[in-house]
């Protein structure tokens, strides 16, 4: 399958309201030049939404290329983690076919991973503020080994 250009996507979260279908009352949070806020990676494009309504902020990922399995991961991973209470853990739901973008793809519906926004500093950051405060560079290690423990303790793994 091919997927669209982060530009065409881009074009498609502007009119979100007429190119999400479930998920239609999401709302674009804009950035300081007014575009949608956006985050990219290797395989995916990841834009903030707000329902407004609720004044909850979601993420969702629109994939750039193709992962053979993807859907069914996803779908595995979102049911696993239906169950899952824990502070490491976010809201997970893929969506098939969720997102209609005007694009040169064959294709017009695209998928999309609809997960809870985190409001945060990055850890390259928090790093790069706090390299020299020896106690909170302990404490960094602390909590990220507990989590990682908690995480060996589990049935699932990040990737």
């Amino acid at each position: 399958m091919q997927y669209p250009l982060i530009s065409e996507y881009l074009a498609a979260i502007r009119d979100a309201h007429d190119n999400l279908d479930k998920l239609s009352h999401l709302v674009p949070v804009l950035d300081n030049y007014g575009e949608p806020y956006r985050s990219s990676g290797a395989f995916a494009v990841v834009f903030k939404m707000k329902d407004e309504q609720t004044g909850k902020c979601y993420a969702l990922k629109c994939f750039t290329e193709e992962q053979e399995g993807r859907a069914e991961a996803y779908r595995q991973i979102a049911e696993e983690l239906e169950f899952v209470n824990s502070p490491y853990i976010t809201f997970v739901k893929y969506l098939e076919k969720e997102l209609f973008v005007d694009s040169n793809c064959e294709d017009d519906e695209f998928p999309v991973l609809l997960m809870d926004w985190i409001e945060g500093e990055t850890m390259e950051t928090y790093i790069a503020d706090h390299y020299m405060d020896n106690h909170a560079m302990s404490m960094l290690c602390y909590r990220f080994c507990k989590m990682a423990a908690w995480l060996r303790s589990q049935p699932f793994a990040h990737g």
